[in-house]
């Protein structure tokens, strides 16, 4: 993990990981397997912890039961794909993760490193299955759960891809400045909305 750097996102202040914000109680952790978790203190959880709840429960049955096609899927991340470009030699957080169709792409190339994050833990433990399924030994893999709004990450990556999930964060502005203050210095992040239907 060693490109990431951490910060509260509610105070700016740098956090190592493993530390707990001295004015609010916000904190990083990193759990077995590679994974990076983080979670604001109950007291300023309000409608954020059902919002959560909701994502855990959807990852859940559509893990089981998809809820839109492989093949429109698999479209979907080839065409982004496309659009971004090449992703070798780079530090990468693809936000929402989901089923993964986009991180199978992305680690065809060999990017430095990346970081699969999703609100819902169903969906980042499906990630690691697809990395460990995709005989990439040369890219750094993390995962992270969590909310986009309150994500730690300070200048850590040159992409970040967030794919149909800015449409449901509960606020967009609190997102947009998580993910500039995730991105390096001349960082780039591509998003994908549905506008089509």
């Amino acid at each position: 993990m060693s490109n990431l750097k951490f910060e509260c996102p509610l105070h700016s202040r740098f956090l190592t990981l493993g530390e707990c914000c001295s004015k609010c109680g916000y904190e990083t952790k990193s759990t077995s397997g590679n994974n990076v978790t983080f979670r604001r203190s109950g007291a300023n959880e309000g409608i954020y912890k059902s919002y959560e709840n909701a994502y855990e429960d959807l990852a859940e049955d559509d893990l089981c039961n998809p809820i839109y096609a492989e093949e429109y899927q698999s479209d979907l991340a080839f065409e982004t794909h496309r659009e971004i470009g090449s992703v070798n030699g780079l530090d990468i957080a693809e936000l929402g993760v989901g089923q993964g169709f986009l991180q199978k792409v992305f680690l065809s190339e060999s990017p430095k490193s990346l970081l699969a994050l999703d609100i819902a833990e169903d969906y980042t433990d499906n990630a690691k299955k697809i990395f460990q399924n995709s005989g990439n030994s040369s890219t750094s893999f993390h995962t992270s759960v969590g909310n986009v709004e309150f994500m730690p990450f300070h200048e850590s990556f040159d992409l970040v891809v967030a794919t149909d999930i800015l449409e449901h964060v509960l606020n967009l502005g609190n997102a947009l400045v998580r993910i500039s203050r995730s991105l390096k210095t001349g960082g780039k992040f591509a998003c994908r909305v549905p506008y089509k239907e």
